[in-house]
């Protein structure tokens, strides 16, 4: 597979990228027929660095993005069934999730982005908050407590060998957000270690952290769609 970037230097890839996401697609849709699911499996390769001009010489099957296309793409997916008995097929199926060795040092840590990810357009920026929930610019809402354990989470991950500390998580998620709310929702959700400040960093993403109370947050969701105030 070639592909030209910008103007001025071409890449041979030497893996074939396309093929690794065609056979993935065929693994899922095997398993949605299994499952007597009725759907269609579609590969997407994604390019998600801003400043490259991506050109695919070779005719493909599949659909191709650059960064500046995502955003649309993922709105386009609301028009999308709404079942969820997909996700449940392929969640049988999950490999349990590897957990690396390797250390974010503090020089690294301190280069990336702080704030709550926006799971719609991927931006860090502030959101307004409402009672029950955070608004991103892009328009995306989420319930503001599910918002900020998937947050605390995130960083647990980051930084998978310390224990989760108020202070490292508000410089985490930014200071507009209420410390004595984190510490609240720290103590409700999380383990804390004896004889410390600190909690238990499971070093693990929100969905697997919580998956048995899975129902309880996302009946949550619904607040997405109360009155903000």
């Amino acid at each position: 597979m070639k592909t030209t970037v910008g103007q001025e230097m071409k890449v041979f890839l030497p893996n074939n990228i396309c093929e690794q996401l065609s056979r993935a697609c065929r693994i899922a849709q095997q398993i949605l027929y299994q499952e007597g699911i009725k759907l269609t499996v579609q590969g997407v390769l994604i390019f998600i660095n801003p400043n490259a001009q991506i050109k695919i010489v070779d005719p493909l099957n599949e659909l191709v993005l650059d960064s500046n296309q995502i955003a649309q793409w993922l709105l386009s997916l609301k028009n999308s069934s709404e079942s969820t008995s997909w996700q449940q097929a392929l969640y049988k199926y999950r490999i349990p999730g590897y957990k690396t060795s390797r250390i974010t040092h503090p020089e690294r840590f301190a280069s990336l982005k702080k704030g709550i990810c926006c799971p719609n357009c991927g931006s860090c920026a502030t959101k307004k908050q409402f009672r029950y929930t955070l608004e991103c610019h892009c328009g995306h809402s989420e319930a503001k407590e599910k918002a900020l354990l998937r947050t605390v989470c995130e960083y647990g991950v980051i930084r998978h060998h310390i224990p989760l500390k108020k202070k490292n998580i508000l410089e985490f998620i930014g200071e507009e957000y209420s410390p004595g709310y984190i510490e609240a929702l720290l103590k409700k959700y999380f383990v804390r270690l004896k004889n410390t400040y600190s909690y238990e960093n499971k070093g693990v993403t929100y969905d697997i952290w919580f998956e048995k109370q899975k129902a309880y947050f996302a009946s949550m969701d619904s607040r997405v769609f109360w009155n903000q105030k």
